[in-house]
């Protein structure tokens, strides 16, 4: 993950945030002088008007404090539109991974990964580094001033740093691991509470609500042992400076009030040397503070990166074809895990304009032949050809704007009919989408609702039946008129009658277009050309006699 990319349109206001933070940070440092100045020179020897110097440095400070809120402010607005950008491109570069990595990867864990790694890539880049740059400046600031008042003192307050900077790197790397732990447990927490909101009712209707509630509130005791470990490891961690500074801090209190007792400082500058010895010392807090900060930002860059390098599908670069004569899977084979194949040497052809129906066992690969042929997966050998060539060669949103996959899992997102439907055709009008839910036979369900197709269908459908939603998901696929329709199970919740009424809008307005049909039911698939099983092992081909489901050639592949 390259950071600089996403640093790089905001480089002006960074240099000016930058230019703001060394501003900001000189008005700070300078007000313990003029804190001494108002002492020994006003208040004491009275060398100056006190309404005058006092004035002075009432507009000093608010200067400052107007130059830090408008820095804040300017960091605010680039960190908002910096974590725009680097969620955005994250997101892009997920949603064009295999889909064998969202079966490798828990959905909690992405979101995670999405929300709260990149929450602290941002502020690593962006919070820390600035914290780094005012903390540098007001540390040497802090040391020119203290050795200005005396360089002697100055040095025994320096004594102490290369104790605290070597008791703190001792605890990197436990601080790393113990941070990576943390973040995994937190994200199969997340994974568990999207898995379980998603599976509300099966959870429900099995009665399994106290074994979830149970396994949940187990891991967020792991979680809190977890953390619990975490802030201890950090407290120790802290709590070297905090215990070395202390003891100079004591230290420097005795021997500068011993000073003022003999005459030798005065008070102003004993007040003046106290306030930049405390400020430098909580410069080196923060700094220690900050390399704690970092062991955790480590881990979020690292998880991050772990998805970054995965390489998205190639794509290819032509377009398809208006017309073709055949698409054929020459030798394909496929596998989801090394020496588990779904799918051997696979050979068949489908002419274009045929209807073709896929039957076999469960678990012998139909549903892997339609994600293949909807390139929602890739052939591990053998090729899928469009006429002659590959079609890895042509480009995902030709393909996709060409053939439409309709599975009996597709979820229903969020929102209107109307807007569902929009994603089978972007500029689709009311009236388009009214035939297709005409044709599906939901227009009498739509009839009763008031606001018609902007009427909410509920989260993942919660509103429709199952057998709606089947109507729904064909509606959309109609709509987008792809050349090639793949039906998975597609028909699966609707009935014998229903199914052969659409089967029947099928054959009547889609006669030119090449179909596929994967099913377990062999009732109403007599308007098929041929079947494809693939329960068989030979690949010879068997024609049937004329006359009901026999009308139809059996191919064994």
């Amino acid at each position: 993950m390259n950071i600089y990319a996403y640093i790089k349109p905001y480089r002006f206001i960074f240099a000016l945030v930058f230019f703001m933070g060394i501003i900001s940070t000189f008005i700070t440092a300078i007000q313990p002088l003029i804190g001494k100045f108002l002492i020994d020179d006003v208040l004491i020897a009275k060398n100056h008007s006190f309404a005058k110097v006092l004035g002075l440095a009432i507009l000093v400070m608010v200067f400052g404090y107007s130059i830090t809120l408008f820095t804040r402010f300017l960091y605010f607005r680039m960190s908002l539109n910096l974590m725009l950008d680097m969620r955005s491109s994250f997101y892009q570069h997920l949603i064009h991974l295999p889909v064998l990595f969202f079966a490798k990867n828990r959905t909690g864990d992405i979101v995670s990964r999405i929300n709260e790694d990149l929450t602290e890539i941002q502020r690593l880049y962006t919070e820390n580094v600035l914290q780094l740059f005012t903390m540098s400046l007001t540390f040497l600031f802090n040391i020119i001033l203290l050795w200005v008042l005396d360089w002697k003192l100055t040095l025994i307050s320096l004594l102490f740093i290369p104790i605290l900077i070597v008791g703190i790197h001792k605890f990197r790397h436990l601080l790393f691991e113990q941070h990576m732990e943390l973040r995994k447990q937190s994200a199969k927490n997340q994974s568990m509470m999207v898995e379980t909101f998603s599976a509300i009712r099966f959870i429900r209707t099995a009665h399994v609500e106290a074994t979830v509630e149970k396994k949940f509130y187990d891991e967020l005791k792991e979680i809190n042992k977890q953390n619990i470990k975490v802030m201890f490891i950090n407290a120790f961690a802290q709590g070297v400076p905090q215990t070395v500074l202390m003891i100079s801090t004591i230290c420097m209190i005795w021997f500068l009030g011993s000073q003022v007792l003999n005459g030798t400082m005065s008070i102003g500058t004993m007040i003046a040397f106290m306030a930049y010895q405390a400020s430098l010392f909580g410069t080196i807090q923060g700094f220690a503070q900050l390399y704690l900060r970092l062991q955790k930002g480590r881990v979020s860059i690292q998880r991050v990166h772990d998805f970054f390098q995965r390489q998205p599908e190639k794509d290819g670069s032509e377009s398809v074809p208006e017309t073709f004569s055949s698409i054929q899977f020459k030798n394909v084979s496929f596998l989801f895990e090394l020496h588990h194949p779904i799918l051997q040497q696979v050979n068949f052809t489908i002419r274009r304009g045929e209807k073709i129906g896929l039957i076999g066992d469960n678990g012998i690969g139909k549903s892997t032949i339609a994600n293949l042929l909807a390139r929602v997966y890739e052939p591990n050998e053998g090729s899928i050809l469009f006429d002659s060539k590959n079609i890895r060669n042509f480009t995902r949103e030709s393909w996709y704007q060409r053939v439409c996959l309709i599975a009996h899992d597709h979820p229903i997102w969020y929102g209107t009919f109307f807007d569902f439907l929009q994603l089978g055709k972007k500029n689709a009008s009311s009236e388009e989408m009214l035939d297709v839910i005409r044709m599906v036979g939901l227009d009498r369900f739509i009839a009763t609702k008031p606001t018609g197709l902007k009427t909410q269908i509920g989260e993942n459908g919660v509103t429709l039946s199952a057998g709606q939603k089947q109507r729904l998901l064909l509606a959309r696929a109609l709509l987008q008129d792809a050349d090639i329709l793949i039906l998975d199970e597609a028909t699966s919740h609707l009935d014998v009658r229903s199914e052969s009424e659409f089967f029947q809008l099928m054959k009547e307005h889609f006669q030119d277009k090449t179909i596929i049909i994967i099913t377990h039911r062999y009732q109403n698939l007599e308007w098929l050309d041929r079947l494809i099983d693939l329960s068989e092992k030979s690949s010879t081909i068997v024609q049937k006699n004329v006359g009901g489901i026999n009308n139809v050639s059996l191919l064994h592949g």
